[in-house]
């Protein structure tokens, strides 16, 4: 599965947009052996709360969401009000490109111990 966006808005005046990103979940697991899809699924009890309407999300997307086998993020994009659109489609895809691997460490890093279980 390919990384996939939707833009949500355009700002005209700070020459920019915000993007909604789904990147797929990574395979394997965390830290207390948790299928990576499990732990983002339950750690928000299975129904997903999207930034992105209903009426402009790809089929199926919430039910990856929900399942965990996406993550959503999202990045603002800068550029020039007087770029072309392919410009400023190519800003946003770079913009993607450039902040998808933080966006992942942040990811696997706020749920690396969920689910661990232990005693004292």
């Amino acid at each position: 599965m390919a990384t996939q966006f939707v833009v949500l808005e355009s700002r005209q005046k700070n020459n920019g947009s915000t993007v909604v990103v789904h990147t797929e979940t990574p395979a394997g697991s965390n830290a207390a052996g948790v299928v990576w899809a499990t732990a983002l699924s339950e750690s928000f009890g299975g129904v997903f709360v999207s930034a992105v309407p209903v009426s402009v999300m790809p089929g199926g997307r919430q039910a990856e969401l929900d399942a965990g086998t996406r993550f959503e993020w999202s990045v603002n994009v800068q550029y020039d009000a007087n770029d072309t659109n392919v410009n400023k489609l190519a800003a946003v895809e770079s913009a993607i490109t450039a902040d998808e691997p933080v966006q992942l460490v942040y990811f696997q890093n706020r749920l690396r111990f969920w689910g661990q279980t232990g005693s004292v």
